[in-house]
């Protein structure tokens, strides 16, 4: 579990700086979404309920650097698991009460996209991603006591993956990029102080000539 809290406080760490807006983004789309798929372009099925309690999950990650910055190791879990239900498991829950509509497919892959930014790490957004399914799968199951697959097409499967795995290949290539920026900046501050620190040492060795002479 201590593995876990690691990567929990690393993406976190990652996220920072784009908190405040993912969270105001989380917070706004939710609800304005309802009324784009209830109106505007109708789906067989929205649940307001469900979108207004997912908006609410973001309304701490506004106020992350006023008021929980202090209490970093506990945000990380409320982080992930926020995440978790407001990506992961929301977007599976509409894809199956929507019976794998097309509409629903696209904005599945959307959040596979959105996700992957937000949490660098694979290994917890394939884990999310398995939970998340699994937990829509199993409410729907028990709710309904029936799972329907009218729009479901076997394509949309190889499409998804693509689009999970160049996600994270992706962003793992930029993440690496930017780990060599920072080492080749660390290099070169050491490089600098090494070099500062050696022309005062041979000051005094050439002071130290001079009064032996």
């Amino acid at each position: 579990m201590s593995d876990f809290k690691k990567r929990f406080i690393s993406v976190l760490d990652y996220a920072e700086t784009n908190l405040f807006l993912i969270g105001l983004l989380g917070l706004l789309g939710f609800p304005l979404y309802f009324y784009i798929w209830s109106y505007w372009f109708p789906q067989p099925y929205e649940n307001l309920g469900l979108r207004l309690s997912c908006a609410m999950l973001f309304v701490p990650w506004l106020f992350y650097k006023v008021f929980f910055y202090r209490y970093k190791n506990l945000f990380s879990i409320y982080f992930f698991l926020s995440s978790l239900i407001s990506m992961p498991f929301f977007f599976s829950f509409m894809l199956i009460k929507n019976e794998f509509s097309v509409v629903w497919a696209m904005s599945y892959i959307a959040s596979l996209c959105l996700l992957v930014i937000i949490i660098h790490d694979w290994l917890l957004v394939s884990s999310m991603i398995v939970l998340g399914f699994s937990m829509a799968y199993a409410l729907t199951w028990f709710s309904d006591g029936i799972i329907h697959l009218s729009y479901f097409q076997p394509e949309y499967v190889p499409i998804w993956l693509f689009v999970l795995v160049g996600s994270i290949v992706a962003n793992h290539r930029h993440k690496l990029a930017e780990l060599r920026a920072k080492i080749k900046l660390i290099r070169g501050l050491a490089g600098s102080i090494a070099h500062e620190m050696r022309n005062p040492l041979a000051q005094i060795h050439g002071n130290l000539y001079l009064i032996e002479e």
